[in-house]
């Protein structure tokens, strides 16, 4: 019985323990008026670092997306401005329950690279994020991590 009990005991650990999610959260007093509450899930050795006004997503040392908070005339004016430029192409218009956004790919001939940048509107908010990553992959795994709400 003390065998049993013991084995289920450890098993119990190792669910517990391999199931676990981690995360931080922030709240922002953004220059818009509105307080922004962000969270990211750390599970997977994602981190959140800040610098210069310019948020960063990094794994194991490496930036995988960078983000900074902009105005609602901010976001107007890059999103007629990519809608209107050859180079950059809309490839995800999306929204969920906080945040709507729009992903584009980007041909950058002066650094001839390619480049996808996210323009997110919070909800109920007055305020933007601008995001921008070197891969589709790393873009949508920043959208994946990352919540963005208007805080009360």
């Amino acid at each position: 019985m003390k065998k049993v009990f013991l084995g289920i005991i450890a098993l119990f650990l190792v669910v517990s323990l391999t199931g676990c999610k981690t995360e931080k959260s922030y709240t922002y007093d953004v220059n818009t008026g509105d307080k922004i509450k962000v969270t990211i899930d750390t599970t997977d050795g994602y981190d959140y670092n800040e610098k210069d006004d310019e948020y960063i997503i990094s794994k194991k040392d490496e930036d995988i997306c960078k983000w900074i908070f902009a105005t609602m005339d901010n976001y107007n004016s890059y999103i007629e401005l990519y809608n209107n430029n050859t180079d950059a192409t809309l490839i995800k218009d999306s929204s969920n329950d906080n945040i709507e956004y729009s992903i584009y790919r980007v041909n950058n001939t002066a650094a001839n690279m390619i480049e996808y940048d996210n323009f997110v509107k919070v909800k109920n908010s007055n305020t933007a994020i601008i995001m921008g990553s070197l891969s589709e992959e790393n873009m949508e795994k920043c959208l994946e991590l990352l919540t963005f709400e208007l805080a009360k």
